[in-house]
């Protein structure tokens, strides 16, 4: 008869519920489902609603348990929470932004959670983010009376402006001129020259709009070829410290007398005119001024069948080496 330690038999009932552990399939693991969301605009004026599109998974697939937060960047409290998507419109309502809510960005959070036990099945700190601005006065719209303008010609202008928050604005002064920015050179020595002082101590109510005719805001400036101009309207304080607002007139065209050709290229165009092209070698598509001395490619063989191999051939500092490399 053989007897059996009371070690022993310990033992073997570990080594058995090992070896069934062993035989049952590990349950797998959920992974997490990946969400996106983006707001409808990048900047929000205070006042405004921020509105939430979920990108994936698609709006269509919207989970009852989705609850949002809004934080200001950096702070661990969330200014609103516990935020679900509106109903009604697209992309759906997610925030208001307050009156005097701070300036600058702001992040959402989102929290799944079970609609039934209210457990929480994924937090996603940042999954979209916005900033809020607080624009006191914005201009509407800034426009000139035509396009095509011969030097010395009067330029009409007109200004519409709106008082976006919920005070009384007083002593505003609205200003137009050749386009410059403020902030780099007020240019105050230039008021009553090339700067038109439109109106002054200009009161709008809360959320009050209002629009500025002048027939003569500027005059168009001489020129020796055709050249094209753009104009800015800028409100001011009443003690022209602080800018409002400021925008930008579409392009208009400044001819000599008797003059209309040739017609000039947009500033954003590398070449001024036709005659500045380069025809002579077309694959020299920019001026000179405009590429790398550093890295040169040759430009020789650039057209290629579907399916072919490409080779490149580029000059690191001139002189010093040159190499080749080839690409399917």
């Amino acid at each position: 008869m053989r007897l059996t330690s009371r070690n022993d038999h310990w033992t073997t009932l570990l080594a058995s519920t090992l070896l069934v552990l062993w035989m049952v399939p590990a349950a797998k693991a959920q992974a997490p489902t990946s969400f996106q969301a983006a707001t409808d605009r990048i900047i929000y004026n205070v006042g405004e609603q921020v509105k939430l599109r979920m990108v994936s998974p698609s709006p269509e697939s919207d989970h009852p348990g989705y609850l949002f937060s809004v934080s200001y960047a950096g702070d661990t409290k969330p200014v609103a929470d516990g935020l679900v998507l509106g109903d009604a419109g697209f992309p759906p309502l997610l925030w208001a932004v307050p009156a005097d809510a701070r300036t600058g960005r702001y992040e959402i959070g989102l929290r799944v959670q079970d609609p039934a036990s209210r457990k929480v099945i994924q937090d996603i700190p940042r999954i979209a983010s916005f900033v809020v601005t607080r624009q006191v006065v914005q201009i509407l719209s800034v426009t000139v009376d035509r396009t095509y303008y011969t030097s010395g010609d009067a330029i009409g202008c007109t200004v519409g402006i709106e008082n976006r928050s919920d005070r009384l604005l007083e002593g505003l002064r609205l200003e137009f001129s050749e386009r410059y920015w403020p902030w780099i050179v007020q240019q105050r020595d230039r008021v009553g020259t090339d700067i038109e002082k439109l109106q002054n101590e200009i009161t709008l109510k809360p959320h009050e709009s209002t629009g500025i005719i002048n027939p003569r805001c500027a005059v168009a400036r001489k020129v020796d070829q055709p050249a094209t101009e753009q104009f800015s309207a800028v409100v001011w304080d009443r003690d022209r410290k602080n800018v409002y607002a400021i925008a930008i007139t579409p392009l208009v065209f400044v001819n000599p007398p008797g003059v209309t050709a040739p017609q000039p290229y947009p500033g954003q165009y590398i070449y001024p005119s036709l005659e500045k092209l380069n025809i002579s070698t077309y694959r020299q598509f920019h001026p000179e001024s405009y590429g790398a001395d550093a890295i040169k490619f040759d430009t020789r063989h650039t057209m290629y069948p579907s399916g072919a191999h490409q080779s490149h051939r580029h000059r690191v500092a001139p002189g010093l080496r040159t190499r080749a490399s080839d690409r399917p």
